[in-house]
């Protein structure tokens, strides 16, 4: 099993929400979840998102390198 493969399954293995959102690509739950976290603040920083997001931080950095490059991928997707 592979990286990839093992982070998938211990995603799924969190929660119902997750494993429906799962099945399409772990990184549109991640986005999702990204844009529901800016829906409740105007200015949404990596604190912030630590204490009201539903993903670890290994687990988006597993995606996205940074903070900033995860928010700006979710403001990228909200603007489609």
């Amino acid at each position: 099993m592979n990286q990839h493969q093992k982070l998938l399954q211990h995603l799924a293995s969190e929660s119902a929400w997750l494993r429906g959102a799962l099945a399409l690509d772990p990184r549109v739950a991640m986005l999702d979840d990204m844009r529901r976290v800016s829906a409740m603040t105007p200015v949404v920083t990596r604190n912030f998102y630590r204490g009201h997001g539903r993903f670890r931080e290994a687990e988006w950095q597993y995606f996205w390198s940074t903070f900033k490059e995860f928010l700006k991928a979710a403001e990228n997707v909200r603007r489609l």
